[in-house]
């Protein structure tokens, strides 16, 4: 029988401290006060409810998973959370540097990045994206060609002329967006897996696997957290602390990662220059991102508006030409008539 728990807000998140308790502490340090007052009112607020117990912290930021979610310390929680996405059972990793040409864009709105092979030599890459980019699709595409391509050169120069391509392991892609594009939006699921399927109805394994995760989707669509993915989400997500409670209270093995979260209040300079180093790198590059947005958005704009322009010069084109038959028809007709006319004057009416 599953051992029942009872875990408060004090045990997860620690004791209340308060809010004048933390602003003093925060002031009494000059770099700290600059750091604190060079963020957003809703950043300030944030900040302040965390360090004084009232709520969670937002773990995605990359420089607080990083602390969590060290492959050296915590390798279990990586393979628990791979585990998951993936949907089959990982015990062992290893971490992969990025190589070759980066193929992540100036300004990215990445918040982490995972890339590991497993021990089977299947590679698995985990982005977690602040805003959903466009043409999702083609973007990870490139990634899955890239990552194959390494495989596949790896495999050959370690095996030469007994290469072969049954030992190309699958790519798995796996992209969690904070705040979905509309393409996604519109669907109402949160979980998105890529397909492959040939008319003739036969099959091939797949090298590729993409899957796409939304977890503003998941917040409104989730009424029971039941699935191993689930209570993942579901701790990137949480910050209100009957959410936490529950949470932990259901899957206790969370207690210990909220517990080192909660280690950050007893250091507020750390917190915050973690915090604002994070933030200021994400504000920066959302700002990057909206301004090539808007830019794509008045090309789009302009392009449109040409195509208008260019429909309307090609009805007045078709009005114009109409027109002079009209005219033409007329100058016809008035002959015709003025025929009819001499010829009535001279033989009398039809």
């Amino acid at each position: 029988m599953k051992k029942t728990h009872n875990y408060t807000q004090a045990d997860i998140l620690g004791e209340l401290t308060p809010r004048e308790k933390v602003v003093e502490s925060i002031k009494s340090d000059h770099d700290t006060r600059r750091r604190f007052g060079k963020l957003k009112p809703e950043q300030q607020e944030n900040i302040i409810t965390f360090l004084s117990g009232e709520r969670g912290l937002e773990v995605l930021l990359d420089s607080f998973f990083q602390k969590i979610f060290n492959p050296m310390e915590n390798k279990d929680r990586i393979c628990s959370l791979l585990s998951a996405l993936i949907g089959q059972e990982v015990e062992d990793f290893t971490m992969l540097p990025r190589e070759g040409n980066p193929m992540y864009e100036k300004g990215s709105l990445v918040i982490m990045d995972i890339l590991v092979r497993l021990k089977d030599g299947s590679f698995v890459d985990v982005e977690m994206q602040k805003i959903g980019y466009r043409f999702p699709s083609q973007r990870s595409t490139c990634y899955a060609s890239d990552l194959v391509m390494r495989q596949y050169n790896a495999l050959r120069a370690e095996h030469g002329d007994e290469f072969s391509y049954d030992m190309i392991r699958p790519v798995n892609i796996i992209v969690i967006i904070e705040s979905a594009s509309k393409e996604f939006s519109e669907t109402g699921s949160y979980i998105h897996r890529r397909q492959v399927s040939y008319s003739s109805g036969i099959k091939f394994p797949d090298s590729v696997n993409i899957c796409y995760i939304t977890l503003d989707s998941f917040r409104k669509s989730i009424q029971n957290i039941n699935e191993p993915l689930d209570k993942w989400l579901a701790f990137f997500t949480y910050k209100e602390p009957k959410e936490i409670i529950s949470l932990v209270n259901k899957y206790p093995e969370f207690f210990q990662l909220y517990h080192e979260i909660s280690e950050f209040r007893r250091n507020p300079k750390e917190a915050i220059t973690m915090y604002s180093e994070a933030l200021a790198v994400l504000d920066h590059n959302t700002e990057l991102f909206m301004i090539k947005e808007a830019h794509q958005e008045i090309e789009e704009l302009k392009l449109e508006k040409d195509t208008l322009l260019q429909e309307k010069d090609s009805i007045r084109q078709e009005n114009d030409a109409l027109q002079q038959e009209n005219d033409s028809l007329q100058q016809e007709k008035d002959a015709l008539q003025q025929k009819l006319a001499k010829y009535e004057a001279k033989y009398g009416k039809l």
